[in-house]
């Protein structure tokens, strides 16, 4: 066994990296889908569902995925005509690889003569074989995402592609010299004629192309592990398994230059492929790159009779994706009405269920419903429910536990299907349903609550949850702005009535309040009384203690006034000291007997704070009137002040009634 000894003995000059680096400006950017199925690849909560509706977003990558799955190297017995039937037969794993091999290899097949185009097909294959062997030692190490792999064993020699798309020529040169010296000085060959090697090269074009960095690191060091020593662990794990599934591929019969043979082994390699070096294993290598050949039109079947088919099937999913794109303006349209309409509800007790009445009308669904995570993030209650039938109040406080509370960690929607995970499961089972739609809300920068739809029996994973999940998207997000909005809308409408000082109705609310409710009386020729207290004394308070103890007994004596009237009384602070209870529909008697009762609260609260103003007690005087048929408002507040005025001088800390007007 030979030691790997470290290769890259000439060391490019700035001048020749900063010219690649202008060259590889001209090379596009990977299609929007294929680095968003990266992300996903690298995100275990991505579903089938997710990877299905980024496809189609792309019709011209779908009519070459299902091109790809009709192949004769699938054999499969009935035609595939969409992505989620695709999906179902092939697998997500499968799908995504596939995806991002026709996305790569488009993206960079142009370029060169007929020798280029043999070295790319040479290229291709090796690197196709290097990504599946890269997956299965990954699934046998475990500590590595096998999706990950596969992508950085795909990618690992984009640096070639690169030199044989942009200099040919030089590059056809660089491979000529190193033949010549035993293609044991290959990178030395490359620097002296392109003036930089594959690797360096390589991870130019991973950093414009923004790859994640486990992956353009597998592009820089695969044949030097020893250069990203310090990289943290996982990184350092996946170079080594893109090393030796680089090895294995040369051992399966894909080199990536004709005729070259294996780099030396080291002992992390040399184990690494010990788990997976067996017939099965250089089998599923060999399928792999047969499966991508026809794809990608090397050994692809010409038959007339299977490409007008599959012309045929292109057409379709074009048709679909059109239908799609009409769809989609139409749920945009009737999403953008209903945030427009639901404005109407701000600052209605009942928002939720309102806006939630809403979505099941105007949006077609079943049931929509709104459920409360509690505090401490182990399960979730049913808050609000609606039905377009009205039924399935009784789920109204069903709650279930969260086994999995993370998977709620972000604002996006995310479709749920049973057997899923266990907290997809439990919330299923809550509702009763097979499948639904589920959209996280944020407040306050946490996720709080979660809105939900189904369509009942008629829910289904695919296209009806891709149709779902775009107008969550939509809608979503207004909802939670609709409900700051709210909170803050009540908020500026309790501060509007209320007496910040005191927490009872300030004195306009208070007398919008006196004149609705006398003009009822005067309606219906129901009486009520009107009652008002002034503190004893209070201008000695704020002298000898403070404004700080003043506001103190303030807010004290409204609270007695408050806690010691019926629910249905208005308090109110009719300004400084004094203070103002309307009695609806209430006999003088009655009044009197409410007013006594308040008297003797605030004495009680006096007494019980006495301490804390210099010994003295907090007494009130009181004067009560009785609305009398036809009386101008103002009137009566005269006529109780006038009570109050007389209470005063009669000694105070009682109260005196109005006679009749």
């Amino acid at each position: 066994m030979h030691v790997t000894t470290t290769i890259k003995n000439t060391t490019p000059t700035g001048r020749a990296a900063q010219g690649w680096i202008q060259g590889i400006e001209s090379i596009p950017t990977l299609p929007t889908v294929a680095g968003r199925l990266i992300e996903m690849a690298l995100n275990e909560t991505a579903s089938a569902n997710d990877i299905g509706a980024m496809v189609s977003m792309d019709p011209g990558l779908t009519a070459k995925l299902l091109k790809a799955v009709n192949s004769s190297s699938y054999g499969l017995r009935s035609e595939v005509s969409s992505v989620s039937h695709a999906i179902s037969i092939i697998g997500r794993q499968s799908l995504r690889s596939l995806v991002l091999g026709i996305s790569v290899f488009d993206t960079m097949k142009s370029g060169g003569g007929q020798s280029a185009a043999g070295t790319q097909e040479t290229l291709w294959k090796h690197a196709v074989a290097t990504a599946a062997a890269a997956q299965l030692i990954a699934e046998s190490v475990g500590k590595v995402n096998s999706e990950e792999a596969y992508i950085a064993g795909l990618m690992h020699d984009i640096g070639k592609v690169t030199f044989n798309m942009l200099r040919p020529a030089d590059y056809q040169l660089a491979i000529a010299d190193a033949a010549e010296n035993g293609r044991t000085d290959e990178f030395a060959s490359e620097v002296r004629h392109c003036g930089i090697d594959h690797s360096e090269l390589g991870g130019l074009l991973a950093a414009r192309w923004a790859l994640p960095s486990g992956i353009r690191a597998s592009i820089q060091y695969h044949h030097d592990p020893a250069a990203g020593a310090n990289e943290p662990t996982p990184i350092r794990r996946i170079v080594a398994i893109t090393r030796a599934a680089d090895i294995m591929a040369f051992r399966c019969g894909y080199p990536s230059i004709e005729g070259q043979r294996p780099p030396d082994l080291d002992k992390v390699t040399q184990d690494l492929l010990a788990r997976v070096e067996d017939t099965t294993a250089v089998e599923r290598v060999k399928s792999e790159v047969r499966k991508c050949a026809e794809v990608f039109r090397y050994g692809e079947s010409v038959d007339p009779a299977i490409w007008q088919q599959r012309l045929y099937s292109a057409n379709a999913e074009l048709s679909k994706a059109f239908a799609q794109v009409a769809e989609t303006q139409r749920v945009q349209q009737k999403s953008t009405e209903l945030i427009i309409q639901t404005q109407k509800f701000l600052g209605e007790r009942d928002l939720i269920a309102l806006v939630l009445k809403e979505a099941v009308d105007k949006l077609g669904f079943d049931r929509a419903y709104f459920l409360q995570i509690t505090d401490d993030q182990k399960s979730v209650v049913i808050q609000y429910f609606v039905s377009g039938d009205g039924r399935g109040t009784e789920l109204l406080g069903k709650a279930t536990s969260l086994v999995d509370p993370s998977i709620f960690s972000k604002p996006s929607p995310m479709a749920l299907v049973r057997g899923q995970d266990a907290t997809s499961n439990a919330i299923l089972d809550m509702l009763n349903v097979k499948s639904a739609v589920i959209t996280p809300i944020e407040h306050d920068r946490k996720i709080r609550c979660l809105f939900g739809t189904d369509r009942g029996a008629k829910s289904a994973a695919g296209d009806a949850a891709m149709v779902d999940m775009m107008i969550h998207q939509l809608f979503a997000p207004s909802f939670s702005l609709l409900l700051v909005n709210d909170r803050l809308f009540k908020r500026a409408q309790y501060l509007s009535i209320t007496d910040v000082l005191t927490g009872i109705a300030n004195r306009r609310h208070l007398l919008e309040t006196f004149e609705q409710i006398a003009d009822k009386a005067q309606a219906t020729k129901l009486n009520f009384c009107v009652a008002m207290f002034d503190i004893d004394h209070f201008k000695k308070f704020n002298d000898e203690c403070g404004h700080q103890a003043g506001d103190q007994v303030l807010h004290g004596v409204a609270q007695a006034i408050q806690q010691n009237c019926r629910s249905y009384d208005v308090v109110g602070r009719y300004g400084g000291e004094e203070f103002c209870v309307i009695l609806p529909s209430t006999s003088l008697t009655v009044a009197q007997g409410i007013a006594e009762r308040v008297r003797n609260a605030v004495e009680q609260f006096g007494k019980e704070n006495a301490t804390k103003v210099a010994g003295r007690v907090v007494t009130v005087s009181g004067g009560l009137a009785a609305f009398t048929p036809g009386e101008k408002h103002q009137s009566l507040l005269g006529r109780a002040d006038a009570a109050l005025y007389r209470a005063k001088q009669g000694g105070r800390n009682r109260v005196e009634l109005c006679q009749e007007k």
